[in-house]
């Protein structure tokens, strides 16, 4: 009798394993490629404010991890996770932008992100990840409705065939506030890719 329990229970550890395994594999059949991680570094944080206010810096730099999480969720759809790249349509950033700015996304979504690029690249490993710059401007009630922030992004795209290809995004993203955190309003941003030497 123990010798058919210790059966079943192999057998429910084969099933189990070979589940774990199909889950683990792409559509393809291939091992799915772990996502880079998003982690931008903050760089310098300003405020401006026409009335000098010693407590508006204390407040911008209260507000900048809402902006951090906001660019950091903008590359890894953009950049860093292959998911939510679905063809070089990048689905995901429509929603970080201001309902005006939405209908701009698509046209440029070559100066924004992959894609097309997401056709000859499977994973990004990102070498530099940083908000270089963000200052925020302050009104004369003391809040902070909009700001601008400087990004620069590297990274190295690996093809199917093990070649890489070296990215450097550009960006500076205008900020506005939407109820608690922030949405980018406008931009001026700038990819360049290369395929780097053999």
């Amino acid at each position: 009798m123990a010798h058919i329990r210790h059966l079943r229970a192999l057998c429910l550890l084969l099933v189990l394993a070979l589940v774990l395994g199909a889950c683990q594999r792409d559509e393809g059949g291939r091992p799915k490629e772990e996502k880079a991680e998003v982690a931008l570094e903050l760089g310098e944080v300003r405020s401006v404010d026409p009335q000098d206010r010693p407590d508006s810096l204390q407040k911008a730099r209260g507000e900048a991890p809402k902006v951090v999480a906001l660019v950091n969720t903008f590359y890894s759809a953009a950049f860093l996770d292959p998911a939510k790249w679905q063809g070089g349509q990048h689905p995901d950033l429509v929603g970080l932008f201001t309902a005006e700015a939405q209908p701009s996304v698509g046209p440029n979504l070559v100066n924004l992100a992959l894609s097309d690029l997401s056709d000859k690249i499977e994973r990004v490993e990102a070498k530099a990840q940083r908000v270089d710059r963000l200052t925020f401007f302050v009104e004369d009630d003391g809040s902070l409705p909009v700001g601008v922030a400087s990004v620069t992004f590297e990274g190295t795209g690996k093809t199917g065939e093990g070649d890489d290809v070296q990215i450097k995004h550009n960006a500076q993203f205008w900020l506005q506030r939407e109820g608690d955190s922030y949405k980018i309003s406008a931009y001026s941003s700038l990819i360049n890719a290369a395929q780097a030497p053999a």
